[in-house]
């Protein structure tokens, strides 16, 4: 296949794992709510219908089954065996390995998302093993968890 545009990317959970996959730009519905942009996109083998919402470093992504994935996914690669946390306002942060934060949890962590102004997101970059914090605008949060939730379940 030849693609006249680069391609953008997009992301799919498998098995609780974060995959990141290069797809044509004219294979996904692209938007933008607030900062927070969302890509939609159908597998056309496993016929998985997956909508993910990303601003800064946080990224929300959604199947038409119900499964939610939440993780923090830097400009640089994570360092191995380190830990991301995600912290809304001044409540508890949360931590995870590898992945992020699967159905329960992550939803846990959505309706803090939906009340709070900002978040915090943390991971360790390779191959320096330095801390990256972002600080990210909740704005708009609440309308594209309700645009993915619609998107998902459409086409």
């Amino acid at each position: 296949m030849i693609h006249t545009k680069p391609p953008r990317y997009t992301s799919i959970v498998v098995m609780g794992l974060v995959l990141l996959l290069a797809y044509p730009v004219n294979a996904q519905e692209h938007s933008n709510i607030q900062g927070w942009r969302i890509t939609c996109k159908n597998d056309p083998i496993h016929d998985i219908r997956t909508c993910d919402g990303i601003k800064g470093e946080l990224m929300v992504i959604l199947q038409r089954s119900g499964r939610l994935n939440i993780d923090v996914v830097g400009r640089d690669d994570p360092y191995p065996g380190s830990y991301v946390y995600v912290r809304v306002d001044q409540r508890k942060p949360h931590k995870s390995g590898e992945g992020g934060w699967v159905n329960a949890d992550a939803w846990r962590i959505v309706d803090e998302l939906k009340t709070g102004k900002t978040a915090i997101t943390r991971y360790t970059n390779w191959p320096h093993n330095r801390l990256i914090d972002t600080e990210i605008n909740l704005d708009g949060f609440k309308e594209m968890m309700q645009a993915l939730q619609r998107r998902v379940q459409s086409k």
